[in-house]
């Protein structure tokens, strides 16, 4: 997946301006896509470029990262072909797995400190999660279009936070066992 995806797909419910979508791949709330502020700008003037966001008049605004671009009927179907693409499942490509694979070199307990630390992280976004879900969508199978699409995205993200606590436990439970050399 590409941002131009991300960004299409966050701008289909409403108009957004770089600034709030910098706001939205920031480190601190962008779960399911990070994105830095000059990777935003950049893909925004190219999306614009290409015809598939436009920019939306409000108030005569100027400043680029507050003009609100909406998404045209070529990004609408530019993302619409991108969906229905099949798609080779996503590498696993983190450096906590690297670092226990230091083990040996590292004692247990330098190996323990990142994965304890990513846990809690984990951990609070596992939370986060469950907070969206309980507050906006209480019954999941009354869901429909959007709605069901957005709750997708959260149970998704809620099963691979289980799935990585849950590593981090056996972990860390594992290496608590290594004996000192």
């Amino acid at each position: 997946m590409a941002l131009s995806q991300a960004i299409l797909a966050t701008v289909l419910n409403g108009p957004m301006t770089g600034y709030d979508l910098a706001k939205r791949f920031s480190k601190r709330s962008g779960y399911i896509w990070r994105a830095t502020h000059q990777q935003i700008y950049k893909e925004l003037a190219r999306l614009e470029r290409e015809g598939f966001l436009e920019p939306v008049a409000e108030g005569g605004e100027t400043r680029a990262d507050r003009v609100p671009r909406a998404i045209t009927q070529a990004g609408r179907d530019h993302l619409l072909e991108w969906v229905v693409q099949s798609n080779e499942p996503a590498s696993i490509k983190d450096e906590i797995l690297v670092k226990c694979m230091t083990l040996g070199l590292a004692s247990p307990e330098q190996v323990a400190q990142p994965i304890a630390e990513r846990r809690a992280q984990h951990e609070e976004r596992l939370a986060h999660y469950r907070s969206v879900v309980d507050t906006h969508y209480p019954e999941p199978r009354a869901l429909e279009s959007e709605a069901l699409g957005h709750y997708l995205a959260l149970a998704g993200g809620i099963r691979y936070e289980s799935a990585w606590i849950a590593w981090a436990n056996d972990a860390l439970e594992l290496l608590r066992r290594v004996k000192p050399r």
